[in-house]
C-alpha cells in the first residue's frame, strides 16, 4: 500500500473534533509550501533581484521554522486520534467460509535488513505477483539457487562511502555540469565556464567568453580523419544566444555560433557524432562533431521551450518548458517525430532521461514520472524524503538511474540511487549531507583504481555550490555514509501543486499567515522568465 492511501486513511478516519483543526493546519502548511517554492523560484531567476524579492527570500527561514512547527502539530492531531480510532476499529471475526486459497502463499520471515529494505522503496511493492506456493523442498531450493539480485545491490550500496570535495570559484549559482575520465567542467549564472582536474579536484581554466548565464556546458571528444588525433573540447551554450567550443588544452575558442535565442541545454547523440542544443522558442541546433565542428542541422518543435534533452542511440526525448514531451529519431540526416504529448504532463519539465522506450521525467513536483511513450502510459516513484519537493537533474549511469531531490520542507538536497535494468526502477540508496542544498544539474562517471580497489564511482552536482561527490573505499569517518531511507509517494494533488493552482488566490508574502487564511487575498506571482 503506498503512502498516498495511508495519509488518505488517517485524515478521513480523524476524529470529528479534530477534523476541523486538522483542515486548518493542512491549509496553512499548504501555504507555507508555496511560499517556500516561489522563494526558490526566485532564486533561480535570471535576472538582477530587486529589493522586493530580495526582501521575501530573507524571509524562507521564517517560513520553515513555522512550517515545521505546524507539521509537528500535525503530527501531533494524529498521534492523539490514533488511540480513539483503535477503540472503534471494528474486527471482522473469522468465517468458516472464507478458508485460505489454495493460491496463497505464505510469506517467509525476514530479517531487519530486509524489512528496512522493503521499506525503503514501497512504491514498487505493487508489482508482486502472488503466485501457487511451492513444497517445503522447492522452498529451499529456490532459496539457495535464486538470490534476488536487488537485495545484493543494496547491501553493497549500504557499504558505500562518499568523500564530498567543494570546488570553489563561482559567484553564482552553479546551473550545469559534466564529467569524464579526465576533467569536471562548470558552467554558472556569473557567465563563466571552468575546467577542473577529476582526480584533484584544482582549477586549470577559466572561460570568460559568455556575456549571459551559462545554461549548459558538455566535455567533447573530436577526432582527426587525417591524423588520427583526439582533441578535447568543451561545448558551452548560453543565454546571450551564443554556442561557443572551447579547447581544453589551451583554453582558447575554436568555433562559436550566435542562435538568436538563449540555449538552454545541449547533449550528444548517435554514439557522439553529433551535438544537438536545445533553445528558447522551441528550436534545436545540431552540429557535426565528428569531423570537426559543422552545423548539421535546425529543427523546430511545438513548444514554448525547450528545457532538456536525453539521448539513447538515434532517439532524443525533448523535454518542454510548458510540459510537453516530444521522442524524435535522427535518420539519415533528419529528424523524424516518434511521438508526441497533445497536453502537458509536467510543467515545468526541469529533467528528463531516455532509457529505450521509457522517458523519466523530473518537475514541480515531489514524484519522477515514467512515460512510456509506446504504450501512453504514466506512473511514478517516490523520489522525496518528505511529500514536498523538486527533480532537478536526472542522470543515467551504467546499470543505475541517477536523481536529484530537494525538500521543501527542511531544505535540504540529496541524491538517490535506483536500479536502471528493472521495469520497476526500484529505489537502492540515497547520498545526502547537511550541508548540501538545491541541486540543480548532475552528472557521473566510474573511475577505474590505482590502488587494487574495484572502479570507483565519482558524481559532480551544482547549485547553491559546486560539489565532487568521490567514492571512497577507505570509508574516512568525515565521509557520507549511503543510506536506505523511505521515499515518500507524494498524491496527485500534492505532486501536481504549482504556482498557477486555483488556491494560490490565498497567498501573500506580505501578510501573516492568519491573514493569508482570513482575508484570502490575490497573492504576489513568481514569474519565470
Amino acid at each position: 500500500m503506498s503512502s498516498v492511501t495511508n495519509k488518505t486513511t488517517e485524515k478521513e478516519q480523524l476524529t470529528p473534533a479534530s477534523h476541523n483543526d486538522h483542515d486548518t493546519l493542512y491549509r496553512k502548511i499548504r501555504i507555507l509550501r508555496k511560499k517556500l517554492k516561489q522563494v526558490e523560484n526566485l532564486k533561480l531567476l535570471p535576472r538582477k533581484l530587486n529589493e522586493e524579492e530580495t526582501r521575501k527570500i530573507e524571509r524562507q527561514n521564517e517560513f520553515r521554522v513555522e512550517l515545521l512547527d505546524l507539521l509537528a502539530q500535525q503530527n501531533d492531531l494524529i498521534t492523539e486520534a490514533a488511540p480513539v480510532l483503535e477503540k472503534t476499529k471494528h474486527v471482522e471475526p473469522p468465517s468458516p467460509q472464507k478458508l485460505p486459497s489454495k493460491d496463497k502463499q505464505i510469506e517467509p520471515k525476514k530479517n531487519l535488513q530486509n524489512v528496512l529494505n522493503s521499506k525503503g522503496d514501497s512504491e514498487n511493492r505493487s508489482d508482486v505477483k502472488v503466485s501457487p506456493a511451492p513444497s517445503a523442498s522447492k522452498q529451499v531450493e529456490a532459496k539457495v539457487t535464486k538470490p534476488d539480485p536487488l537485495q545484493d545491490i543494496k547491501r553493497e550500496w549500504a557499504t558505500k562511502y562518499f568523500e564530498l570535495l567543494e570546488l570553489p570559484g563561482h559567484t553564482d549559482l552553479v546551473l550545469c555540469v559534466d564529467i569524464n575520465a579526465t576533467y569536471i567542467v562548470s558552467g554558472s549564472r556569473d557567465t563563466s565556464v571552468k575546467l577542473w582536474n577529476v582526480l584533484s579536484g584544482e582549477l586549470i581554466h577559466n572561460f570568460g567568453g559568455h556575456t549571459g548565464f551559462v545554461s549548459c556546458v558538455k566535455l567533447l571528444e573530436l577526432s582527426n580523419e587525417n591524423s588520427g588525433d583526439v582533441k578535447s573540447v568543451i561545448a558551452s551554450g548560453s543565454h546571450d544566444c551564443s554556442i561557443k567550443f572551447w579547447d581544453v588544452h589551451t583554453g582558447g575558442l575554436i568555433e562559436e555560433f550566435y542562435v538568436y535565442n538563449s540555449v538552454l541545454c545541449m547533449t550528444t547523440m548517435d554514439e557522439g557524432k553529433y551535438l544537438v542544443a536545445g533553445l528558447d522558442g522551441g528550436k534545436m541546433e545540431l552540429y557535426n562533431i565528428n569531423t570537426g565542428i559543422t552545423p548539421a542541422l535546425s529543427y523546430s518543435i511545438e513548444t514554448e521551450a525547450i528545457s532538456c534533452l536525453s539521448c539513447d542511440g538515434n532517439s532524443l526525448a525533448v523535454g518542454g518548458s510548458d510540459g510537453l514531451v516530444t521522442i524524435l529519431k535522427f535518420e539519415e540526416d533528419a529528424f523524424q517525430c516518434l511521438y508526441s504529448l497533445d497536453e502537458p504532463l509536467a510543467s515545468p519539465v526541469k529533467s528528463i532521461s531516455l532509457v529505450g522506450n521509457d522517458v523519466i521525467l523530473g518537475d514541480d513536483g515531489a514524484n519522477i514520472k515514467v512515460l512510456r511513450w509506446k504504450s501512453g502510459n504514466v506512473s511514478c516513484l517516490a523520489n522525496h524524503h518528505s511529500e514536498f519537493g523538486v527533480t532537478d537533474a536526472l542522470c543515467k549511469h551504467g546499470n543505475y538511474l541517477l536523481s536529484s531531490a530537494y525538500d521543501y520542507d527542511n531544505g535540504t538536497g540529496y541524491l538517490n540511487v535506483r536500479d536502471r535494468n528493472g521495469p520497476q526502477y526500484s529505489y537502492i540508496s540515497s547520498i545526502l549531507d547537511p550541508d548540501i542544498t538545491h541541486i540543480l544539474s548532475l552528472a557521473a562517471v566510474t573511475l577505474s583504481s590505482s590502488q587494487g580497489h574495484k572502479p570507483l564511482m565519482s558524481l559532480v552536482t551544482g547549485g547553491m555550490i559546486l560539489v565532487l561527490w568521490r567514492e571512497d573505499p577507505s570509508r574516512n569517518t568525515e565521509s557520507v555514509k549511503c543510506i536506505n531511507k523511505r521515499l515518500l509517494l507524494a498524491d496527485d494533488e500534492m505532486d501536481s501543486d504549482n504556482e498557477d493552482s486555483e488556491d494560490n488566490s490565498d497567498l501573500s508574502f506580505d501578510d501573516s499567515l492568519e491573514s493569508d487564511l482570513a482575508e484570502n487575498a490575490s497573492g504576489w506571482w513568481c514569474n519565470l522568465l
